[in-house]
């Protein structure tokens, strides 16, 4: 293994090595890319740099003769024209410092100190505009010399104007700007920026013939757009430089403009060879070096590599040795990284050991492991701290955790962890460890013992007790064994009893300051504890930080003391507010509990008083009424009477039965509410009409308002609902004093509920009112507004309390407005879920038809019409017969007839029969005329129906109801009332099994059944109904009336037995519980044993006549 790895060490150097000699080779051809291209640009830079020195020392020659010229031309300007002597001597005053120079006027004559005039210099300033200039080179006419004039224009002193003309030698001239280029091979030319050719170098390769540079460049051998180019820059007066064929050579031309108001150019040429020469030197040393670097690069890998085989084996020996050493060590040594999360690298034997892995399955299981999943939880954050800081410090530290073994159990190691380096020289943690989990454990039980015991000491004391100090009265001084966090005292910062004791006295309440400082003095409780007593106590009122006074219990008890003379002490303390706040809500509960057995007997006094008043009144009335029956039996009418009034009686007793099973109910919990789907309008209007004979009787103005209800269709418990009601509305006809107003509204809100909107039921009366005292107990039980048995007012008193349990199961709101004579107002709010259909649609022949609303209440005219509006219709009103008729009348003839007529019954002046009876005489028998009235129409429906009335529809009256009538009116619906005042229903052939054990029952629900048409056969008990059903043919009995509390066989076995019976007949034979038991549980129970439906006595013959239209010729 160890010479595999050498081998891989010698593999890896020599593809180093490889790869280096490539990598070197790439940088070196890039180099010398790189190089020679840097190189060339620095040649055309040197040779550009030259050819500006070359220009620039011409021009500075020239600038500064322009200069001294401008300066002769201010000195000339004295002089006049004719003054030629003057003008002479100083042209031969500046002769001497500048020979050359002349100055020519425009009539021809020159001034001249050396040579005559020159005819070309004074044909070219004839022509010239230019204040200064220069001519260019040219053969002088008088010393045929190639030369060149420099000339700056003069005004004499008469004005008259010339030029004063410098005169320069071409050949004179060329050395100042002809520079040698790479040993004399480059020379320069001043061209014209058209190429003219001005002044020649008089170098060996200057062509000496060719008047214009482009000449000199064939155009075969340059490409035409270099050619342009090159042109181009020349007219342009750029400087640069390119790259032509000149003389059959590539040859570098640099140029650049002289300007000083002149298109001359000075051009340096060189061979490109030349140049390019040049760099091959630099390159050809550059790549010596290179390869001195290499060798020497090589030279050492080569030593290196054979140092590090030499050393490699020296470095294996010698980890063999380590590594023996490493796993012979009786500690367990790891290796972790220095990153989170921190992992074993590296593991010896004997941590492989300790955590009872198989050594083979190192590097399976624990290496690159993070620790964190082998440190226990509780230990792994003091860990993390613990690698931070020898992290961050590099010194060593020690640890005890528990470490997770391979089986999952914990052991406690201990160790230490140092930061060091691997043998890359990256960090790492080294840590030795071993296991200590037998010291561990012993030192924990050790110490949970003393533990134990110090905490069974303290906390049986401190449970009481929340400050215990410890006090030596002989040296004054005192120790704190406890004081319980959070106390409002001042304790823990006093060193002695006696400032202990003048801190505390300083808060004893000044009514037991004296007996404090008496009895917790240090010199009476040296003298008394341990000789008269054993222990001092008092219990004062101590001001706490709080500021305020609290009883506090202080307690000093003798603690013997064998090893020396000192008065030892133990100090023990407690607040009692608790105990005393405790003992004073003893006190008032069971103050309370009195006074509510108390209230609680005279409540349930006052309603037994009240009950038997209530329950013998109407019992006395049927005594009463039944006595004076059997006193007439000769006369029918008093006889009808009595039995009404036993009748009325009756269903009030019953009423007040129903009161208290239904507060019985609730107060046990098993009053359960239905969810059924109902039309609330129709529910309202039939309470209301349930409460309307009663308030008739006392001429009590019932006035109900529907028109803000949008949906009537809704899902709830509509007997409750009807119920509390009924409760609202009979409170309010009870306490309405003869000749007053009920006031009932239902209007509909949102719901934050999905699905759901809220029902507002108002209910406002002008009856006696209530105070504010009986407000507050309005809906406890056996409340009533009147408790005095003589009062006419009668009933349990539960009906609010009823009333106001349903509504908070429903989760509605009832809210009671009211003041002594002014009457009340209640508002019960209730959540009802829609039903899912649609509401009632008006019939499409009615959509947009002209009605006329008739009444004398204009809000009810309002109402109707609004509603109408809703529904499709369009409303008008009036508020009297008269108009009403006139209103027809008029609207006969027109486009737009009344179409349907809702009048009012009983109106002032005209009623509305008499109203209907004329408007039938103006519009004919075609238009609808509907009655409307709160009252029963049947002694004036003959008289109605003569005089043209159509139909009938009472008040209140709602969409569902409008819609039914207008249906009515097409046909498409049967008459209303239909079931209940229609033809007597034909039970021909119809049979019903009665079971019943009380005979008198039996003997009742036969003759009602009997006197309906129906023939009607007796069970006296459960198992006697079971065998006449299983000894009948099939088919024979289309109904059973169970009663529940039978002998031999109850009404609940009775109709199971009856249903498990092998016959087809008994799976749809309707069994119908009739009993007194009437909870819900009851209900229940009944569906349970298969019944049909539960029908609670005493028997509603109404009821009990629709129940069995339904169920032997209707659909039930």
């Amino acid at each position: 293994m160890k010479k595999r790895y050498s081998g891989n060490i010698k593999r890896k150097i020599a593809l180093a090595a490889v790869i280096i000699g490539i990598i070197l080779s790439f940088l070196t051809f890039f180099f010398v890319r790189g190089v020679k291209k840097q190189l060339w640009e620095q040649s055309i830079s040197t040779i550009r740099e030259s050819t500006q020195q070359g220009l620039n020392t011409l021009e500075v020659q020239l600038r500064n003769e322009y200069d001294s010229m401008s300066t002769m031309t201010g000195y000339l300007k004295k002089f006049s024209k004719t003054e030629k002597g003057k003008l002479r001597e100083a042209l031969e005053s500046y002769a001497r410092a500048d020979k050359g120079i002349s100055l020519y006027l425009p009539d021809g004559s020159c001034f001249s100190t050396e040579t005559e005039p020159d005819a070309h210099v004074q044909k070219v300033l004839d022509k010239t505009t230019k204040r200064n200039g220069i001519i260019e080179p040219h053969i002088s006419s008088v010393t045929g010399v190639n030369v060149f004039h420099l000339f700056v224009r003069v005004e004499l002193k008469d004005g008259t104007a010339g030029y004063l003309v410098k005169e320069y030698e071409v050949e004179n001239i060329a050395d100042s700007f002809s520079l040698s280029f790479y040993h004399d091979t480059g020379f320069s030319y001043v061209v014209h920026k058209n190429g003219d050719v001005l002044i020649r170098s008089p170098h060996i390769n200057s062509n000496k013939t060719m008047k214009n540079l482009f000449d000199m460049l064939p155009k075969a051998q340059n490409d035409s757009e270099s050619l342009k180019r090159f042109a181009d820059s020349l007219k342009q007066q750029k400087t640069g430089w390119a790259v032509l064929n000149y003389q059959g050579k590539d040859t570098v031309f640099c140029y650049a403009p002289l300007k000083l108001e002149t298109d001359w150019y000075v051009m340096s040429i060189i061979p490109k060879d030349v140049v390019t020469a040049q760099t091959g030197v630099i390159l050809r040393r550059s790549m010596e070096l290179i390869g001195s670097i290499l060798a020497g690069i090589f030279l050492l890998v080569f030593s290196y590599y054979w140092y590090a085989n030499k050393t490699n084996k020296k470095l294996s020996n010698q980890a063999d040795y380590i590594g023996h050493l490493y796993n012979a060590v009786p500690e367990g040594i790891a290796l972790i990284s220095v990153d989170k999360p921190y992992r074993f690298l590296q593991l010896n034997r004997q941590g492989m050991q300790l955590l009872k892995y198989p050594e083979g399955d190192v590097e399976d299981t624990v290496l690159g492991e993070p620790i964190e999943n082998l440190i226990h939880p509780d230990d792994y954050d003091r860990l993390v701290k613990m690698i931070e800081t020898a992290d961050t410090d590099g010194r060593k530290s020690t640890f005890e955790f528990r470490v997770q073994r391979a089986g999952g159990e914990y052991f406690w190691v201990s160790g230490i962890l140092e930061r060091t380096f691997d043998e890359n020289g990256e960090p790492v943690f080294v840590a030795a460890f071993h296991d200590v989990t037998e010291e561990k454990l012993a030192e924990q039980e050790a110490e949970r013992e003393i533990l134990q015991e110090r905490i069974t000491l303290v906390g049986a004391i401190s449970n009481a007790y929340p400050v215990i100090i410890s006090i030596n009265l002989t040296e004054d001084t005192l120790n704190f064994i406890y004081v319980k966090p959070g106390l409002m005292i001042g304790l823990g910062q006093q060193k002695s009893y006696s400032r202990l004791f003048q801190d505390m006295a300083l808060t004893v309440h000044p009514e037991y300051a004296d007996e404090f400082r008496h009895r917790f003095g240090t010199e009476y409780l040296t003298e008394t504890l341990g000789h008269e007593k054993d222990e001092v106590f008092l219990e004062v009122r101590q001001k706490l930080t709080d500021g305020r006074y609290h009883w506090i219990s202080t307690q000093i008890i003798n603690v013997d003391n064998p090893y020396s003379n000192d008065k030892l002490a133990i100090l023990i303390s407690r607040r009692t507010d608790e105990q005393r706040y405790e003992e004073e809500q003893q006190r008032q509960a069971l103050q309370t509990a009195l006074d509510n057995a108390n209230a609680a007997n005279k409540a349930k006094g006052q309603f037994l008083s009240n009950m038997s008043h209530d329950i013998r009144t109407p019992m006395n009335a049927i005594i009463g009424m039944s006595a004076i029956a059997s006193a007439h039996l000769d006369d029918r009418e008093r006889i009808m009477e009595c039995l009404g009034k036993i009748n009325l009686s009756g269903k009030h007793l019953l009423s007040l039965i129903n009161d208290i099973l239904d507060m019985s109910k609730i107060e046990s919990g098993k009053l359960s509410l239905r969810k059924e789907p109902f039309n609330l309008a129709e529910l309202i209007t039939d309470t209301v009409e349930l409460i309307r004979p009663q308030a008739d009787s006392r001429r009590i103005r019932v006035k109900v308002r529907l028109r803000s209800l949008k949906n009537e269709n809704v899902i709830g418990d509509p007997l409750r609902i009807r119920q509390v009601c009924i409760n609202i509305l009979s409170n309010a006809v009870k306490y309405t004093p003869e000749g007053g107003k009920i006031d009932i509204q239902v209007r509909q809100e949102d719901s934050v509920r999905r699905e759901y909107q809220n029902f507002i039921f108002c209910c406002s009366d002008t009856g006696i009112g209530m105070d504010r005292q009986f407000l507050k107990k309005l809906f406890h039980p056996f409340e009533r507004a009147s408790d005095s048995t003589s009062s006419k007012m009668t009933g349990t008193g539960l009906g609010m309390a009823i009333t106001k349990n349903i509504i908070d199961l429903m989760s509605g709101d009832i809210q009671v407005e009211s003041s002594p004579g002014k009457g009340s107002v209640f508002t019960v709010t209730l959540p009802l879920k829609l039903q899912d259909v649609s509401q009632d649609e008006t019939p499409l022949k009615w959509i947009g038809i002209h009605s006329l609303v008739v009444d004398d209440d204009r809000e009810i005219c309002e109402n109707a019409a609004q509603l109408l509006e809703s529904m499709g219709l369009r409303a008008s009103f009036v508020t009297d017969g008269e108009t009403a008729v006139k209103y027809a009348a008029e609207a006969k003839d027109t486009s737009d007839p009344v179409e349907l007529a809702l009048i009012d019954w009983k109106m002032p002046g005209m009623d509305g029969v008499e109203t209907a009876r004329r408007i039938r005489k103006e519009t004919g028998p075609d238009i609808p005329v509907i009655i409307l009235t709160a009252y029963d129409w049947t002694d004036i429906e003959s008289e109605a129906r003569v005089a043209g009335v159509t139909a009938f529809l009472s008040k209140p009256f709602y969409c569902s109801k409008i819609c039914y009538l207008l249906k009515e009116l097409d046909g498409d619906a049967e008459p209303l009332e239909q079931k209940r005042f229609g033809d007597k229903p034909d039970y021909t052939g119809k049979r019903i099994l009665i079971a019943e054990d009380n005979d008198l029952n039996r003997e009742i629900s036969r003759t009602m059944v009997t006197e309906m048409g129906i023939q009607a056969e007796e069970a006296v008990d459960g198992g006697e109904a079971v065998k006449k059903v299983a000894q009948s043919p099939e088919g024979y009995y289309d109904l059973i009336l169970m009663d529940i509390q039978m002998p031999v066989m109850n009404g609940y076995e009775a109709s199971r037995a009856i249903r498990a019976l092998d016959r087809e007949d008994v799976t749809s034979l309707p069994i119908i519980a009739m009993t007194a038991d009437a909870f819900e549980e009851d209900v229940r129970n009944a569906k349970r044993a298969g019944m049909d439906r539960h029908f609670a006595k005493p028997i509603d013959v109404k009821a009990f006549e629709q129940m069995l239209y339904e169920y032997l010729l209707g659909n039930p």
